[in-house]
C-alpha cells in the first residue's frame, strides 16, 4: 500500500512516516499544500493522510481539487486546534451516499446496516463500526457521525495521553 503524508510540522510528518514504513507501507512525505496536492492528482496512493493547516494550499481546498478531478482516493484528514491540545482527533470524510438521519443512531450496533437490501456475497458483516466504537471506548475516546449531502464524516476523538517517539 502506498500512503501519501501532507504535514508542514517536518517531525510529525517524519514519525508518521516512519511508522508506516515499520509497518511494511511505502510512504511519500511532502510539507505544503501545492506539493501535496500534485503528489496526490498522480494517482498512485491508496490513501492519502492530509493535514488541514498547510502553506500555500489548506487540506480542504486539496480535497475539493481532488474530487473535481475525479480522484476518489480516500483522505484521512488530520486537524489540531488549540483549544483540543488534550486530544487527538481523527476524521474520516466518505464522499459516498448520504445515510439517512433516522439511521446515524444505529450505525455502531452490531450487525446493523444502513442499506438492508445488502446481502453478504455485496457487503460486509455490518461489524465494522462497531468494533471501531469498541475500541475507541476502551481508549476512553469518542466516534461520532454526521451525514449529508456531501457524504459521511466519522470523527475520533482520543485523549492524547501518548507521545510518539522519534528515532534520532
Amino acid at each position: 500500500m502506498r500512503i501519501l503524508i501532507v504535514e508542514d510540522e517536518v517531525r510529525l510528518a517524519e514519525a508518521l512516516g516512519q511508522i508506516m514504513t515499520e509497518n511494511k507501507y511505502t510512504a511519500d512525505v511532502v510539507h505544503d499544500g501545492e506539493a501535496g496536492l500534485d503528489n496526490a492528482l498522480s494517482g498512485i496512493y491508496d490513501v492519502i493522510v492530509l493535514d488541514v493547516m498547510l502553506p500555500k494550499r489548506n487540506g480542504f481546498e486539496i480535497v475539493r481539487e481532488l474530487r473535481a478531478q475525479k480522484n476518489q482516493t480516500p483522505v484521512l484528514l488530520l486537524t489540531a486546534k488549540d483549544e483540543v491540545q488534550d486530544k487527538a482527533l481523527l476524521t474520516v470524510h466518505n464522499t459516498g451516499a448520504q445515510i439517512p438521519a433516522g439511521q446515524l443512531t444505529h450505525i455502531f450496533e452490531r450487525f446493523y446496516r444502513v442499506d438492508g437490501s445488502r446481502t453478504r456475497e455485496k457487503g460486509g458483516y455490518g461489524l465494522g463500526l462497531s468494533i471501531a466504537q469498541s475500541i475507541v471506548q476502551s481508549h476512553h475516546g469518542r466516534i461520532s457521525v454526521q451525514s449529508g449531502k456531501q457524504g459521511t464524516i466519522f470523527t475520533v476523538s482520543l485523549p492524547a495521553v501518548c507521545a510518539v517517539r522519534l528515532k534520532k
